[in-house]
């Protein structure tokens, strides 16, 4: 046994403690776009008791006013505000190896929040005061917990994120259809209906009838596409799928890669709880991408990556995770492996060190588009074409990012090495034999 495999469970506590270290002080943190607009409707909730009728929900940005007062003691709110996202993001880490530690190897759920840290979308997310971490961590653990024992706490978590970003009903309905087919119980239907009748309530609150979404007249500029300049869900469902999936600056085949191991024996292998659990988070995943698929901004405007699919960074990650644990002497299998991996570790350490840079191009409607389809364009990818220069904190997050892959990597590359030593080995008694070939 290696030094690593006698000490994984020390290294990689030590690896997430130091990781949410790294992300806390070396990440950019600030409050800007959709993010500024839900911090005004604080301040103005707190400062004149004040409802704002904007057209983002207030339940994520409700339980960020616990941190408010702590803008009094240090810096100043807009400076907590920033950093919330950051706080939901490690309570879900507690939370999920919590969950999980009694029911998977301790060394799998490690490796599941290692990946999550910095093999994958969230990093981008933790910068600023946008939605959708709030979403997808009280969801992902929604759906864990009620699989796990806890139904009443996840059937809550599941509805107050999907509130929180009410285009994600879509995502909650198709988890408890999915449930009501498998269990053959009306009631987990209760859970989407909940969830509609909160969002219809906040809209009454908030903007004086139920039925007003605040998005109402919301349309994009005009410009060469087809579809452009169109209100509402107008955007071609087909086209909308085949570009949240594989457009090379928002396709999730690029930026949450380890979905592609979804459905592999080893996934299979797991037991009916976490199977299940990963199936509904999936379900979930799917009911997004319908619905986004069809809104006219599919692409999430002038941001990194597909900004409305975070969630799929957790059943991608999970499913990463559990591959790393089931290694065969496959050489195709383990290549490709690696090549996810390698990949989903871009994109963790590109939206946390690089982000839009470079791509100031694309800041005009009428070319927005080039981020979005183009890949000399795409975030990922822009880095190689124009180069970057890098301060220290973004060398930390480099550095950090590359050493957890490492880390995590060296057992593939030894069973790549094995399996390559064995084709070689055969291709020499094949083909290599002294006297075997003839004129």
């Amino acid at each position: 046994m290696s030094f690593l495999e006698r000490n994984s469970k020390r290294i990689e506590i030590t690896l997430i403690v130091v990781g949410l270290i790294v992300l806390f002080f070396c990440l950019p943190h600030f409050v800007s776009g959709d993010g500024y607009i839900r911090f005004r409707a604080l301040r103005r909730l707190v400062n004149a008791d004040r409802i704002v009728s904007m057209g983002y929900s207030m339940v994520g940005p409700l339980f960020a006013l616990l941190f408010w007062p702590l803008g009094k003691l240090y810096q100043s709110a807009e400076w907590w505000m920033a950093r919330f996202n950051f706080f939901v993001f490690a309570a879900g880490l507690f939370f999920f190896y919590r969950l999980l530690r009694s029911h998977l190897d301790p060394a799998i759920v490690r490796r599941f929040l290692l990946i999550l840290m910095f093999g994958s979308m969230f990093p981008n997310h933790l910068k600023d005061f946008y939605g959708e971490t709030f979403t997808a961590v009280t969801v992902g653990l929604g759906v864990l917990a009620t699989q796990l024992g806890r139904p009443a706490w996840g059937w809550s978590g599941m509805v107050l994120g999907a509130v929180n970003t009410p285009a994600s009903m879509g995502g909650l309905g198709a988890v408890g259809v999915s449930e009501t087919l498998n269990k053959k119980r009306f009631r987990f239907l209760l859970a989407p209906m909940a969830g509609a009748l909160l969002y219809l309530a906040e809209s009454w609150i908030r903007r004086g009838t139920p039925w007003s979404s605040g998005y109402e007249g919301n349309t994009g500029a005009e410009t060469v596409l087809t579809y452009s300049g169109q209100p509402g869900f107008s955007y071609p469902l087909f086209f909308g799928l085949l570009s949240l999936l594989l457009s090379f600056g928002k396709g999730l085949a690029f930026y949450a890669p380890g979905l592609l191991l979804s459905f592999t024996a080893a996934m299979r292998s797991l037991g009916q709880e976490l199977s299940r659990s990963h199936r509904l988070w999936m379900w979930f995943l799917m009911g997004l991408l319908l619905v986004y698929a069809k809104w006219w901004a599919w692409y999430g405007g002038w941001v990194w990556g597909p900004r409305f699919l975070l969630f799929a960074s957790i059943p991608a990650s999970f499913a990463l995770a559990v591959s790393l644990s089931r290694l065969t002497p496959a050489l195709a299998r383990n290549l490709l492996l690696l090549g996810l991996l390698a990949l989903s570790f871009w994109v963790g350490v590109n939206g946390a060190v690089y982000g839009l840079q470079g791509l100031e191009d694309c800041r005009a409607a009428e070319y927005e588009f080039l981020c979005w389809y183009v890949p000399e364009f795409s975030p990922l990818w822009r880095p190689f074409v124009v180069g970057s220069s890098f301060q220290g904190k973004e060398l930390v997050l480099l550095g950090y990012g590359f050493a957890i892959f490492l880390y995590l990597a060296l057992p593939i590359a030894a069973e790549l090495g094995r399996g390559l030593e064995r084709r070689f080995a055969e291709v020499r008694s094949q083909y290599l034999q002294p006297g075997g070939w003839r004129f």
